[in-house]
Formats: structure tokens, C-alpha cells, sequence
């Protein structure tokens, strides 16, 4: 495991909190999200099945990875029908650069989605450190674009921006290359399989961590559960909420073990705990 080090050129903070001053949806629900990629071919099949299946479960929030075939009003109905926020979407970078930008922008508000979220880069991005800079110069732009509707601009971390091009660690660059108005959503499990040390990661961008994923990570078992893994969840759900977390995003996409709804009851369960 690295623990970045003193080869990181950044400095870590630690800074003294009180969970129970983070965001709460309402005086009996936290502020924990699915993302909606743990449960896709659901959602492909029936959007208000689903967002009624996490309702159920407890959750107070969604982030979605792609709308499937179901329309913005579809969207937007569903989500009020069951209580849920819409807390953030993945969406690639091509949809939210040049031309795109607009039609994509008004899409995501008419289904209340005031975050953005570029989760990973293209080919084309990541051959080379010179593309990883172009990518991180074009959501710096996006990120400004955003700013007047209200909107917040984030990039999403995969275990891969960790493996060395051009003997340099892309997700290092990339940290230096973004401005502080992207926000880093740190996958605390992909960063611990590229590595590195999810907590230390987190301590690394205060204020800038405003919808952690809460994925699990135990090497050599794809199939752990949150809470049966080998991330310290509770020390965890402290340092995210140092670095400014509003809303926790839990992500289990295996589905070896449990069908997704259930892996996602399952995670739900085991987490909520951590969050006072």
C-alpha cells in the first residue's frame, strides 16, 4: 500500500470536526446516496421500480450513470414520488465539452442534478501526460461554465489513474493541474486497489471532497460488502467529512455474491452506522 509520502507533492491536512454538523436530509434520514451504476440493468429495465427499491432500503439520494431510456419527466417523477435528491451524475467528458455542454446542462437540471461528474477519461486522455493535462484544462473550463447555473463540476477517480504513464502518477498530475473549483470525488475502494492509501487521499484535498464513493476494497475478494472489507470505514467517514463531504455515495457493483438490490440493502446497512 502507498501511502503517497514524501514523494507526494501535496500537503495532507487533519482537521478536527464534529460529524453531526454534516448536512442531514431530515431529522430521520442520512446522507447517503446510491450510485445507480451498482444497480444498472434495473434501472435499464425500469427507472421507478428502482428508485422505489432504494427508497425502500433507506436511502435519501441517487447519482446517476446515464438515464437509460427513461425520459426527464420520467426521471424527475419518480425521484419526487419517493422522497430522493439527486445529488450528482457521471457523465462523460465529451458530453459536458464545447457544443455539448448546454443540451447536457439542461437535461441533468430538469431532474434536479445541480453536480457533474466526470468518472474516468477516454483513451484519447490518458496514453500520455500531456493528455491527462488537456483533460484537466478542459474541466477546469467546464467547471467555469458550470458556476453561473449553480452547478458543481467534480472529477471521479478509478484505480487506473494510479498506474504510471510516463513514470509519473496521472492522478498526481491531475491534482495539480485542477483548479479548485473541480471537485474530487475520491473512490475510496478503486483508490485503495491502484495503491495508494484512500484515507490519506481524502486528507489530501480539503473542502474539495463533497460526494466521496463509498465502494469496499478487500484484495483478492471482488464480492465484500461494506463493513466485511478491508477499509476502516469509520475513520473514513471522518476524514471525508473533514474534507467538506455533504453526501456519502455508496457503490457495489459485484454481483457474484448478492443480486445488486440486495448488495446494495447489504452495504446500507453495514455503512449507516458510521454516520452519526
Amino acid at each position: 500500500m502507498v501511502s503517497l509520502g514524501e514523494a507526494n507533492p501535496f500537503n495532507f491536512y487533519f482537521i478536527n470536526f464534529n460529524l453531526n454538523s454534516q448536512p442531514k436530509t431530515s431529522a430521520s434520514m442520512k446522507p447517503i446516496a446510491v450510485q445507480l451504476y451498482s444497480i444498472r440493468d434495473e434501472v435499464a429495465k425500469d427507472v421507478p421500480a428502482s428508485l422505489a427499491a432504494v427508497a425502500k432500503i433507506g436511502y435519501a439520494a441517487i447519482e446517476t450513470a446515464g438515464l437509460a431510456s427513461a425520459s426527464t419527466d420520467v426521471w424527475a417523477k419518480s425521484l419526487a414520488d419517493n422522497g430522493l435528491q439527486n445529488v450528482g451524475a457521471h457523465i462523460g467528458l465529451g458530453q459536458l465539452h464545447g457544443d455539448a455542454f448546454n443540451a447536457t446542462l439542461d437535461t441533468y437540471l430538469a431532474i434536479g442534478c445541480k453536480r457533474l461528474i466526470i468518472p474516468g477519461l477516454g483513451g484519447e486522455y490518458t496514453s500520455s501526460l500531456d493528455g491527462f493535462r488537456l483533460a484537466c484544462s478542459r474541466m477546469n473550463e467546464i467547471a467555469e461554465r458550470a458556476k453561473p447555473f449553480g452547478v458543481s463540476v467534480a472529477f471521479h477517480n478509478h484505480a487506473s489513474e494510479f498506474r504510471p504513464v510516463e513514470n509519473k502518477i496521472p492522478m498526481m498530475l491531475m491534482l495539480k493541474c485542477l483548479t479548485s473549483a473541480v471537485e474530487i470525488q475520491w473512490d475510496l475502494g478503486n483508490t485503495e486497489s491502484g495503491g495508494y492509501d484512500c484515507i490519506r487521499c481524502v486528507n489530501s484535498t480539503p473542502g474539495r471532497v463533497k460526494t466521496p464513493h463509498i465502494k469496499p476494497f478487500k484484495a483478492g475478494d471482488a464480492t465484500a460488502i461494506i463493513g466485511e472489507d478491508s477499509i476502516d470505514w469509520a475513520k473514513a467517514v471522518k476524514a471525508c467529512a473533514a474534507a467538506g463531504a455533504e453526501w456519502f455515495v455508496i457503490e457495489y457493483e459485484n454481483t457474484e455474491k448478492y443480486p445488486s438490490i440486495e448488495g446494495i440493502r447489504l452495504c446500507f446497512n453495514n455503512f449507516e452506522k458510521f454516520v452519526v
